[in-house]
């Protein structure tokens, strides 16, 4: 989850404590896929994120989940 979220310039990495997905609609192997993804909330060391993904405008990927932040070496 944290590739859709992490901003680069941060000294701080991600790692997936949870996440949820569901699947309200199957996806096409020829056609490209658009993705939403937003910062729900933040503390010092978690973030709670959301991303959508869509093809044809369509929702076929929600998910929800936790990220536990860890400095970068």
């Amino acid at each position: 989850m944290g590739i859709f979220v992490e901003p680069f310039d941060l000294p701080v990495s991600t790692v997936t404590v949870s996440v949820n997905l569901d699947y309200p609609a199957g996806g096409k192997l020829d056609a490209p896929i658009d993705g939403m993804a937003q910062l729900l909330r933040e503390t010092r060391r978690m973030q709670f994120v959301r991303l959508d993904l869509f093809q044809h405008g369509e929702l076929i990927l929600a998910a929800n989940g936790v990220l536990r932040k860890v400095p970068r070496t």
